[in-house]
């Protein structure tokens, strides 16, 4: 899916939620997690650092205020975010009681499109994938074509034979160019915090490149290649 304009929206759970958010990150396509806490509360807690990835490539979203913590009916309720958000659900594996059986229902209920990957019906896991598709709540969903086709994605433009020429620039506008040539977008105190700059030469640095078309500055302080 990486050639193409898509974004990956899960809730940070264990199993293939967070391998969704991974290989988003891996691969630079933007991802939302939508959370059961509080944006200050991450849970699980295992995933805190793939949030921070996250953070800076894609969002994190929650309604509870930021320091709630988990609590088990706020799962099932953020479910209907999911829901809402995606043109299409997919249920790689379910019990036939869980909550991305929920997220499917909703969007059922919402007229989006459900997916399901059938598996082995003597794995409970299975259950609920199968049990979408025997009933016609989910369509099976046997090859990555069938999302292109279906939300009619195009390719993104293919912008590797233009080239940046960086050589006029001052070493200090080099190295803050390179840091954020690394990230899809990357925060002012995290640049700060990778070149070691002042607040203000720092400041001065950005509007340069900004200036001179070499970055962008992005909404929440944030900046990425132009």
């Amino acid at each position: 899916m990486k050639p193409y304009n898509i974004a990956i929206v899960s809730g940070l759970a264990y199993g293939i939620d967070v391998f969704a958010h991974n290989r988003a990150n891996s691969l630079g396509i933007a991802n939302y997690a939508v959370l059961g806490s509080g944006i200050n509360n991450i849970y699980p807690k295992a995933h805190l650092k793939e949030s921070e990835i996250i953070s800076n490539n894609g969002m994190l979203i929650s309604e509870f205020l930021p320091n709630t913590g988990p609590r088990s009916y706020n799962f099932p309720k953020r479910n209907r975010i999911i829901a809402g958000m995606s043109k299409c659900t997919i249920v790689v594996e379910s019990p036939k009681k869980g909550g991305a059986m929920i997220t499917a229902r909703l969007a059922n209920d919402y007229n989006r499109e459900v997916f399901a990957i059938p598996g082995n019906n003597n794995q409970t896991r299975s259950f609920g994938a199968n049990w979408l598709i025997e009933n016609h709540q989910a369509t099976i969903l046997n090859s990555p074509e069938q999302i292109i086709n279906l939300l009619g994605l195009t390719k993104k433009e293919n912008n590797s034979k233009q080239t940046i020429n960086i050589s006029k620039l001052k070493e200090d506008e080099k190295v803050v160019y390179n840091i954020i040539a690394i990230e899809i977008k990357i925060s002012f105190n995290k640049i700060q915090l990778k070149s070691n700059f002042s607040t203000a030469k720092l400041t001065v640095i950005l509007t340069n490149l900004e200036i001179n078309q070499y970055v962008e500055a992005i909404i929440g302080n944030f900046y990425k290649l132009k």
